[in-house]
């Protein structure tokens, strides 16, 4: 029997990083894309509806920008008791990854875009394969 596939969203502003996200997600076996929003306010709408084990997180984006996304959402599915889902924080600049520390826990780990594609892909397998 194979294990459960991880359902994956992304919340980020840009189209273009979103697709190419969408299309190296849904060519993993273990990963299943339940969808993607283009800002923060979308991203816990999105949450809510689809539940998702991991959520890969822009932290500049507008309407409401990644670090209250991400409060949001924790905050909600543990006040409503579903399973709190692992986010990933994405940036590209340096100075974010300040603001991902106010965050920051068990459950949060960044990571700036201009780092390798394998060292995002090993340290995003240690945060969602990592005992809740």
């Amino acid at each position: 029997m194979s294990a459960a596939r991880i359902r994956v969203a992304l919340v980020d502003d840009q189209a273009l990083f979103r697709a190419g996200i969408r299309m190296l997600v849904a060519s993993q076996p273990d990963l299943q894309f339940v969808g993607e929003a283009g800002d923060g306010a979308q991203g816990v709408a999105l949450a809510a509806e689809t539940q998702p084990d991991v959520v890969l997180m822009d932290i500049r984006m507008p309407i409401m920008d990644g670090i209250e996304s991400t409060r949001r959402i924790l905050e909600s599915a543990e006040s409503a008791g579903r399973t709190i889902p692992r986010i990933i924080v994405l940036t590209t600049f340096d100075l974010d990854e300040a603001a991902a520390r106010a965050i920051r826990g068990e459950r949060v780990v960044s990571f700036s875009r201009t780092r390798s594609r394998s060292s995002c892909s090993r340290r995003s397998a240690r945060c969602i394969r990592e005992p809740r």
